[in-house]
């Protein structure tokens, strides 16, 4: 008797109709709900295919529709007495449970073939045995003995559970195999045919499954009656995964594995993994595991990756948010069909705490090279929507706090997240860098030197992980700082005021952020030599008026040197509110400043405004909020606001409010009486 042949009668022996029938019944049901979409028993056969893969040369796989069969044919090892048993039974048996390496170990994967036939083939070396649902239709009408009681009308409904008892067979169809060493023949109904081809090219179309199983060669074709489909291929080149479909380079991928990530247990997560029911033996007993990574290259530089789903080799349908930038790949612990994480896993949650540590420390040996690496860059957080999430949020925020993965841009040294400056502006370049650097370190309390700054670039997520940006929003703050700019030359201002417009012109998108902070920062050197804001400040001239005297001007070099470099720098100058001398922006600069206007220069400033007022009004031209600054002298030599004042008796009011109220409300007469007339 043959080893398919005592399988057979090892499996067939049931006394009991009833049991054999809730068996076949929970097989059915078994088969037809582990994947939602019934193509994806490619993915079962394929990972058996790989795991009976010890050769060192390309995995062939060719799947062929033929004759009312689709044929799934590999040149892996031949299926050992051990691999058939494990397929003829339910549950964990065989090599597969023992080894933590192999992908599978649930011993129910390739039940999924009996989601879309009831009539499967299996040649392997010199063996061949089938499933066959019709070959036990009448099995229980033609072996009822007494025993199980009278024989029921509705005997026809009692079955065998025909998925996991193999029958001696031969090859249904002819076929060539090739160098095979193992073929399965899954009967096809014809009216399935033609979806099934389409769902089955639509599967291999999207390659990505191919990035991390073991063999770093594999070719896969789809043939229908001789009729090439698609066709699919994994090289490994260069150090990178390259994928092909219909001969065609479809992406590339920079993989990193780890096969031996520590996995360093407490004794409380073990009890956890333990009390687990879903999780395998061999992994309750595993000290490592092994951790992958997968970045999409394009033009040799990183890009983040669309739709990144964490793998169990093949795809899950998990993701760890939204715009997760790569690839991981981990024995996760996930439902029958191999697409749902077990979010409440115990194991999952550790291995899921392993990816910031392991994925920022490869980070690190490429983030020279590739200087755009912070566009795959992770989020620090996806949420906490369950335990896995927030275990990815605690491990990243670690990892972040000891992992040195962003390069100097001064040094060949790598920084943590926490001991890096980016100057978005570029300012240490153009000035001294140990003013910016002593401004920043006063304010922040830090340690940063020259070494400590990164390129400007990547802004959005590294500051998110905590590192320190300077930007525009800053500058008026470094200018504020009295021990920034003690000593800073009429050259230095010349450059920074270069490089502050370049930047403007340079920025579209943010010029009028960036005049409205800087027309109150002071960055501009008057001809004191004290830096001042844009607002304050006219440009040199021979203008005179009575109140010139307190006008703050320009720097005459810098004045004369932006003339002769670029007169477009003196517009834009003009833009930030640096002034022409008139008497317009005497009013606007000097005598609207706060506090300007005293008991001692109230009635001068008056009969100056009043004057000019005669020839314009400039009550049009000049802001309310910096007219509101003007004070009259009252009749008792205070100060008020206009608002709150009244004529005097002496300027005839309509009514005359002055001898029957004794408040300080009223214009001091000195505005029109003993006045010199001046202008």
């Amino acid at each position: 008797m043959s080893f398919i042949q005592e399988l057979y009668k090892k499996r067939s022996n049931y006394s009991d109709p009833d049991q054999a029938t809730m068996q076949e019944n929970s097989l059915e049901k078994l088969s037809s709900g582990i994947y939602t979409e019934g193509e994806r028993f490619v993915f079962e056969l394929l990972q058996n295919a790989v795991d009976a893969h010890s050769a060192n040369d390309c995995l062939e796989v060719s799947i062929c529709l033929q004759d009312g069969y689709l044929v799934f044919i590999h040149n892996g090892d031949p299926f050992t007495n051990e691999d058939i048993e494990g397929i003829c039974f339910v549950g964990r048996k065989g090599e597969k449970v023992r080894n933590a390496k192999k992908i599978g170990y649930k011993g129910i994967g390739f039940k999924s073939v009996f989601g879309i036939s009831s009539k499967v083939f299996i040649h392997t070396g010199n063996k061949c045995f089938r499933f066959d649902k019709d070959y036990w239709r009448d099995f229980w009408n033609n072996n009822w003995n007494d025993s199980f009681g009278p024989k029921p009308s509705n005997v026809s409904e009692y079955t065998m559970p025909w998925q996991v008892i193999p029958i001696e067979s031969e090859v249904p169809i002819k076929l060539d195999e090739g160098n095979a060493n193992v073929a399965t023949y899954i009967s096809i109904d014809p009216e399935d045919e033609q979806k099934l081809a389409e769902s089955v090219i639509g599967l291999m179309q999207s390659c990505r499954f191919l990035i991390f199983l073991k063999d770093n060669n594999i070719k896969m074709s789809f043939t229908s009656n001789g009729n090439s489909l698609c066709s699919i291929e994994k090289h490994y080149l260069n150090g990178e995964v390259v994928l092909y479909v219909n001969g065609r380079e479809d992406s590339r991928w920079m993989v990193y594995q780890n096969p031996e990530v520590p996995l360093n247990l407490t004794d409380e997560q073990k009890r956890r993994i333990e009390k687990h029911k879903s999780t395998p033996d061999k992994l309750k007993n595993a000290s490592s595991f092994d951790l992958s990574f997968a970045i999409a290259m394009e033009d040799g530089k990183p890009k983040k990756a669309d739709n990144a789903v964490l793998y169990t080799y093949l795809p899950t349908s998990y993701s760890l948010g939204d715009g997760f930038p790569f690839l991981v790949n981990a024995n996760f612990i996930t439902d029958e069909g191999r697409q749902h994480l077990d979010v409440d896993a115990e194991w999952n949650k550790i291995l899921i705490s392993k990816i910031p540590e392991e994925y920022l420390n490869w980070i690190a040996t490429f983030s020279r090279t590739h200087s755009n690496y912070y566009e795959v860059l992770p989020k620090k957080s996806y949420g906490s929507a369950n335990e896995l999430l927030e275990s990815y949020e605690n491990a990243m925020k670690a990892a972040l706090s000891t992992i040195a993965f962003i390069p100097s841009a001064f040094s060949g040294t790598k920084l943590k997240a926490k001991d890096t400056l980016i100057d978005r502006l570029n300012l240490s370049t153009q000035i001294d860098s140990s003013i910016l650097l002593g401004h920043i370190n006063r304010k922040n309390k830090t340690e940063f030197n020259i070494n400590s700054i990164a390129a400007n670039s990547g802004v959005t997520i590294l500051k998110s992980y905590g590192v320190t940006v300077f930007e525009k929003d800053n500058l008026k703050g470094l200018f504020e700082d009295d021990n920034a700019f003690d000593n800073l030359s009429v050259d230095d201002d010349a450059k920074l005021v270069l490089f502050l417009h370049n930047y403007y012109l340079e920025n579209k998108s943010e010029q009028d952020s960036l005049l409205e902070i800087l027309s109150s920062t002071r960055f501009l050197l008057d001809s004191s030599c004290i830096l001042t804001t844009p607002s304050e400040l006219q440009f040199p001239s021979d203008f005179e008026n009575e109140f010139s005297k307190d006008v703050k001007v320009l720097n005459v070099t810098l004045y004369k040197r932006f003339e002769s470099q670029d007169s477009k720098i003196c517009s834009w100058l003009e833009k930030l509110g640096v002034r022409e001398a008139s008497d317009l922006s005497v009013i606007e600069q000097v005598i609207c400043r706060d506090g300007y206007i005293t008991k001692e220069n109230a009635l001068e400033v008056g009969r100056f405004l009043f004057h000019i007022f005669q020839r314009q009004n400039f009550f049009d031209t000049i802001s309310s909020s910096k007219l509101d600054n003007i004070k009259l002298l009252t009749q008792k030599g205070n100060i008020i606001d206009p608002k709150d004042a009244y004529l005097s008796s002496e300027y005839c009011p309509d009514v005359d409010l002055e001898p029957v109220y004794s408040e300080d409300i009223f214009v001091s007469d000195g505005y029109i009486h003993k006045a010199v007339r001046l202008y």
